[in-house]
Order: structure tokens, then sequence, then C-alpha cells
């Protein structure tokens, strides 16, 4: 007897122990490592970037050149001239240079970000239908035991209404299958999270209304933390770089020297070298225009900064006003269900000892009913919480953290 209860014991740890290690937690997801390879592809984008030199050369060019004259065989000439860069150039150039590997840089960072958001995004996903499907479980036991209730009626010969009987045993049968879907479903979303061996997940230490409430009422936009506005400086730092170093090129006096050797037989002196330079005087001219549109993109790139920071603070506003309202209902109805003179009414009732199995499961009923209200004004929440987070670039910022649990 005692070696039956033994083996008995030992399964069913063994399956709660199966079912715990199919379970995956927000911190696995969160701080999941290899969770993208697209990440890995923008790494090695911005590694590359970093490793090229930006360094412009003293000499621009060489040229090298022959002239013969047909009619005149002996008369030759070679030129050879050359094109140098000026300390100024070599400078601007390397800070157009610098500065568009410092926007690729920001560039990669807030795709780095956006995969962040994406991710606890998925994660809620996740953990909606994680309670949906809790809830849908629950909602088949009590079908099932309203449908052992009419089968009692049936056997001790009370009546009972047909027409309930019926509905309750398609309900029974069509919460089976939304059951069936729904762990289809979850499967398929921890599959793209990078959990293929996970069919559930472990929801228990999730974070409290009130902790988001205070978490969420002190995050602000901050312009010099946020990836997006680093991204518009980091372009208007490049566009300053390209004016300046167009501006240098343009007004460059020392275009070339030149040494020309010229053999010629009709002349007293057949051979004779001279040495030359080409000398620019600046003008704008032209280059106006091209002064111009660099002027226009850093105008535009200014009011979008200044549009991104307006708009997302006036988005913060109303989603931290909306949080605040949501919360309100949460507490109200939370306050509703735990009303001590109701409860007290229904333990009277139940017991009573007057109430019928039928009445009794239509009770579990309301209780089901109110459960499934108060999880949906808490995911509401939830995603509230979580479009601040994303908004300020929190969730990005701080990867060390997990928002989804209550913070100490």
């Amino acid at each position: 007897m005692k070696l039956m209860r033994y083996w008995v014991l030992t399964c069913f740890l063994f399956i709660i122990n199966t079912y715990l290690s199919s379970q995956v937690s927000t911190d696995q997801i969160i701080f999941f490592k290899d969770q993208d390879t697209k990440k890995e592809s923008w790494q090695k984008l911005n590694e590359g970037i970093f490793s090229i030199r930006y360094e412009t050369p003293w000499v621009d060019r060489f040229e090298f050149r022959t002239e013969t004259d047909r009619l005149m065989t002996s008369r030759q000439e070679f030129l050879f001239r050359t094109s140098f860069n000026s300390f100024r150039q070599k400078k601007a150039d390397g800070a157009v240079l610098f500065h568009l590997a410092e926007r690729k840089k920001w560039e990669f960072l807030s795709q780095i970000n956006d995969m962040v958001n994406q991710r606890y995004f998925l994660t809620l996903e996740a953990i909606k239908k994680q309670l949906e499907l809790k809830g849908k479980l629950t909602r088949e036991s009590y079908f099932l035991k309203m449908e052992k209730t009419y089968e009692a009626y049936i056997q001790s010969g009370e009546s009972f209404d047909l027409a309930d009987y019926l509905k309750n045993h398609e309900d029974l049968q069509s919460i089976r299958l939304s059951v069936v879907l729904s762990k289809k479903e979850l499967s398929t979303i921890l599959f793209n999270l990078g959990f293929p061996e996970q069919d559930s997940m472990e929801i228990r230490d999730l974070i409290t209304v009130k902790n988001m409430a205070a978490i969420a009422g002190n995050v602000m936009v901050d312009v010099d933390k946020h990836p997006e506005f680093h991204e518009l400086d980091a372009k208007n730092s490049f566009l300053d770089a390209r004016l300046h170093s167009d501006k240098v090129k343009d007004g460059k006096i020392l275009d070339f020297a030149q040494l020309r050797y010229s053999v010629r037989n009709d002349l007293l002196l057949e051979n004779r070298f001279s040495v030359g330079v080409g000398l620019n005087f600046p003008w704008r001219g032209s280059s106006r225009t091209k002064y111009s549109d660099i002027l226009i993109d850093k105008l535009e790139t200014n009011h979008a900064k200044e549009e991104k920071r307006i708009e997302m603070k006036e988005k913060l506003t109303t989603l931290q006003n909306q949080l605040a309202h949501q919360k309100k209902m949460y507490e109200v109805f939370t306050t509703a269900s735990e009303n001590a003179a109701f409860n007290n009414v229904k333990k009277t009732i139940l017991g009573s000892g007057r109430v019928n199995l039928h009445d009794i499961l239509s009770l579990e009923k309301y209780e089901l009913n109110k459960a499934e209200k108060e999880t949906e004004l808490f995911l509401d929440i939830l995603k509230t919480y979580l479009d601040i987070l994303s908004l300020t670039a929190t969730l990005g910022n701080q990867r060390e953290v997990n928002y989804f649990k209550n913070l100490e």
C-alpha cells in the first residue's frame, strides 16, 4: 500500500514538474539573448561602418598626359599634374564621415529600441492569451458541472428545461473548441518569441495596478535620452558637416600643380621644363543652390524634432490621464466585488441549505463573469502602461529591467 502511494506521488510530481517546465516566464522572454537575427545584422552593419578609415588623403589625384604633333614627329610634350587636399578639407571630410557613422549608429539604436518595444507588446499578447485560456478552462469546468447537474436531474426524475440543457451542451462543445484554438494561438506567439518548446506562460508575478500607475506617472519624454531625438540630432550634425565641407571645397584656392616637359627640334632650347600651378578664385555661383538644399533639410529636421517633442508630450499626457481613469474604474469594480454586505448575503444563502445545485452553479457563473471582467480591466491598464513606457523609450533604455514585474 505504501509502495502504491509512493508511486502515485512520484507520478504526480513528475506531471507537475513537466507542466511547470513547459511554462515560460516574462523574465525568460524579456532577457532572451538571441532573440532576433535582425539585431545581429544591424550589429554587423554598425561595426562595419565604424571600421572604415575616415581620412582624406593629402593628394587627391595624379594625371599624366603625353602629346605628339602628327606633322612634326620631333615635337613631343609630357605633362604631370597633381591636385591636393588642404588641411581644412581633410578635417571637413573627416567630420562628414564621422557624423555619417554617428547617424547610422543612432539609426541602429533606434531600431533596437523598436525591437524591444515589439517584444514587450508580443509578450503582452501571450499574457492575454494565457489569461484568456485560464478563463476559458474555468468556464469549461462550469459548463461541465452544469451538464453533470442535468444528468443528475435525469437520473432522479426531476424536471428541467430541455432548452437550457441543450444550450449548456452547445456552450460546452463551443468552449472546448475555443480552448484548443487558444492553446494553438498561444503556442504560435511563444514560438515567435523564440520558445518553440513551451506552450504556456507563468503569470503569477505580474505587476500590480498600483505599481503600474506609480511607474507610468513618473516617466517623461526626455529629449536627451530618447533615441528618436538622438537620430534627428545626428542627422542635423551630419548636414552641418556636409555644409561646412562643401564650403571649404568651394573656397579652395590652390587647385593643382603641374610639371611640363617639352621636346622640340625647331627651337633653340630643344628640351625645356616648366612648372605651373592652377588657382581658383572662390565664387559661390551655382553652389548656392546646393547650400540651399542642405539648409532646407536642416530646417525640416529641426521642425520634425520640435513637432515630435510636442506630439510626444501631448500623447504622454493623454495616456497618463487614460491610465488614471482605467485605474479608477478597476478600483471601483474590485471594491464593489469585495463588498462585505454582498459577500455575507451570499454566504448566508449558500449556508441555508435551501438553494439547489443549479442555483449554486448560477452563482458560480456570476463569480466567473466578475473575474473575467476584472481581468479585462487589468489588461487594458497593462496595455496603456506599456504604451507609456514605449513612447518615452523607457523599455529600450532600460533593457536590464523587466517591466512586467513589480520593481523593488
